[in-house]
């Protein structure tokens, strides 16, 4: 019995969630794990765990148990089967084996800015296709997809009941209050942007953050050596973003602050089964 990766046709972040929760699937259903030949993204440093513990399927084996559909199907499929959040089920039984691998290509290619991860906060900002659109309160997609897990009633989703549920740049005044209180926080801790910048160019809301906060901004070429500063903090903020999500799988620092939307909802997330001790924000 078997079960291939699948594969999606938008970009890393969304792809590799997909993945780990097909591999938690397979895993806890005791299923030969398979990749396919076209596998996206498999060129990154964060791949090739995935790539070491699963093997090529050469036969064009078909998956002989099924998921839900869908990203967010994917994730809420073993978090009902597991009754635990993904993100607690990687770090117990995942985690260990995947960071040695990527930890090992990471040193050898990134230097990182700074010597103490202790005293480093990273807010990742998702700019890029999304800056212009308006944030949004995602607590009504999150209870949607929570109530079907906590319910057993996956099968029921449908899309149009969702509500908004998409990837977003954060409010400047919400960044600004989040700023604030890790500020008064975590004195102590100095705080980095991470974020993708269009012809290096710095937003106006950014700036105006970045020079009333002395808070320096990175944009690497290398979305690799963005998750690698991001998991490399003590204190982790994730935006609306599927990429960010990979930089809380592997994060090596204390506290994870994580936004309110269904597709982060769908790893277990605010439910009952979630054991993560990650702080949602609205």
């Amino acid at each position: 019995m078997s079960f291939t990766l699948r594969e999606r046709n938008d970009r890393f972040g969304s792809n590799y969630i997909v993945k780990i929760a097909d591999y938690i699937f397979a895993k806890i259903n005791n299923l030969n794990i398979y990749y396919s030949k076209d596998f996206r993204y498999k060129n990154s440093i964060f791949s090739q765990p995935l790539l070491q513990y699963a093997s090529l399927n050469r036969n064009n084996e078909k998956n002989t148990k099924l998921s839900y559909e869908g990203i967010r199907g994917a994730n809420a499929k073993p978090v009902i089967l597991l009754k635990k959040d993904l993100i607690t089920y990687f770090r117990q039984n995942l985690k260990e084996k995947f960071l040695k691998i990527v930890r090992k290509y990471c040193k050898k290619k990134f230097k990182l800015p700074w010597k103490d991860n202790k005293k480093i906060i990273c807010i990742h900002i998702r700019l890029d296709d999304v800056e212009n659109l308006e944030d949004y309160d995602g607590r009504c997609s999150s209870n949607y997809i929570k109530n079907l897990i906590e319910e057993d009633k996956f099968e029921e989703y449908d899309r149009n009941k969702l509500g908004l549920d998409t990837q977003r740049t954060i409010k400047p005044k919400k960044l600004k209050n989040l700023i604030n209180e890790l500020v008064k926080k975590y004195p102590d801790k100095n705080i980095h942007l991470i974020t993708i910048l269009k012809d290096n160019k710095v937003p106006l809301f950014l700036k105006k953050i970045q020079k009333k906060y002395n808070i320096e901004i990175h944009s690497n070429k290398d979305p690799d050596q963005d998750l690698w500063l991001l998991m490399n903090s003590e204190i982790l903020v994730l935006s609306k973003s599927t990429f960010s999500i990979v930089a809380g799988y592997y994060h090596l620092g204390k506290t994870v602050y994580y936004p309110i939307w269904g597709i982060i909802s769908s790893l277990g997330l605010r439910s009952k089964y979630d054991k993560s001790e990650w702080i949602p924000y609205v």
